[in-house]
């Protein structure tokens, strides 16, 4: 399933950009979403024109809502963000934390654009969202992209308010 959300931010590019790449902005993104417990960063590195952080999640899910046959590691997942400080654009992949022999039942990553017109940016997020399982695989997607777009809607709020905080 393809999916995309757009987001016009009232800061300037290099705010927005910086916000992005911000850990702080990070941890506000994990306070304000329900549904994401914790989050853990497990590495950053960068170079000339490039940033990347692998993050660590785990959901905010009492254990007596999983079902018997799914351990918690299972809901957990993994974000590694690569970003391009030249093009204003990264991607982004999610595993999560499925025994091996399912890692290939799931597939979630995006292109992540930022476009700069004066005082504000406009954020493009394009992405693929695959879950292979019979009979039910499509439905599950689609409540899935549903969380990705609220996760993103509320995201995009945390990033203007960052942005504008480092734009002052």
């Amino acid at each position: 399933m393809d999916w995309a959300t757009e987001h016009r931010i009232a800061a300037p590019l290099h705010a927005v950009e910086a916000s992005v790449l911000a850990t702080t902005t990070l941890e506000a993104i994990v306070a304000r979403q329900s549904i994401v417990g914790r989050v853990r960063v497990v590495s950053q590195s960068s170079g000339d024109g490039w940033q990347e952080r692998v993050a660590d999640y785990e959901p905010n899910l009492p254990d007596r809502l999983l079902p018997r046959i799914v351990q918690r590691d299972w809901i957990s997942w993994r974000e590694v963000v690569r970003w391009d400080t030249r093009a204003h654009e990264g991607t982004i992949h999610i595993r999560p934390r499925l025994p091996e022999r399912f890692q290939d039942r799931f597939v979630c990553e995006a292109r992540y654009t930022l476009v700069g017109d004066g005082e504000g940016t406009l954020r493009r997020v394009h992405g693929l969202l695959v879950i292979r399982a019979p009979v039910v695989g499509s439905a599950i997607e689609g409540w899935v992209a549903e969380r990705l777009q609220a996760s993103f809607d509320q995201e995009a709020q945390v990033v203007q308010d960052q942005a504008l905080l480092l734009h002052l």
